[in-house]
């Protein structure tokens, strides 16, 4: 609930890129909610609100 409300409110500002860290494992939480695992260079997950 509390990452919905929070892409919500990036949604309702108009905020499109979405980054974050999460602890190893923990991907496919983040995945369920539309982010994408970004390059293992660039560690953490990524999403485009469009």
């Amino acid at each position: 609930m509390v990452m919905e409300v929070l892409l919500e409110h990036c949604q309702k500002e108009n905020i499109k890129w979405i980054q974050l860290s999460c602890a190893k494992g923990k991907q496919p939480f983040y995945q369920k909610l539309g982010f994408k695992v970004r390059d293992p260079d660039a560690p953490g997950m990524m999403l485009f609100n469009e």
